[in-house]
């Protein structure tokens, strides 16, 4: 897929919404079954419209003993929700023109995945990830991303001028390599 249908796939999730597959097991009179459903998620705008996240602890404190302010849920999602407004103004002449300069493309692309991370991420349906230092894809050199509590797999996050070539590692591995390296 060229860089601006991945564009176009992208921003439709901002806009339109996703579906997203889940398989699941079920015991049933002639074993274990495993069952596959379609999640329709609404578009990622409408959600963080109506996000309703938690407070601060931060913005929960204020004078022991007077009168205090704070707001009543987290605005991680409307400061969000206009660098995502910011993003379609500024990149608005390359998300409709399927001609546009390939570096443009890959760079609006680029922003569009980051903002859409961090959304999906706010909204509970990715965790927070961080680059993995000192380690490299084996496959194409770029970076790589893991969770922050190490729940997911080793992912490559490809260079800043490329995607990701979609290899995965086992954390697990990762995990063992590093302990051999201990042991004399």
């Amino acid at each position: 897929m060229d860089a601006y249908a991945q564009l176009q796939q992208c921003l439709a999730e901002f806009h339109q919404g996703w579906n997203e597959r889940r398989e699941y097991k079920i015991r049933t009179s002639g074993g274990l079954e495993i069952r596959v459903e379609a999640i329709r998620h609404p578009s990622l705008i409408r959600q963080l419209n109506t996000f309703q996240g938690r407070v601060t602890a931060r913005a929960e404190r204020g004078a022991p003993n007077g009168p205090g302010s704070r707001p009543p849920s987290s605005l991680d999602a409307l400061e969000l929700l206009h660098e995502i407004n910011t993003a379609l103004t500024a990149w608005q002449p390359v998300t409709v023109c399927e001609s546009a300069d390939p570096d443009d493309t890959r760079a609006c692309l680029r922003a569009f995945r980051d903002l859409r991370r961090r959304a999906r991420w706010l909204l509970g349906y990715d965790p927070p990830t961080t680059l993995l230092d000192g380690h490299v894809c084996d496959h194409c050199g770029g970076a790589l991303r893991v969770a922050t509590d190490w729940s997911t797999d080793i992912r490559c996050a490809g260079h800043p001028d490329t995607p990701p070539c979609g290899t995965e590692y086992s954390r697990w591995q990762l995990a063992v390599d590093h302990i051999k390296e201990l042991i004399p």
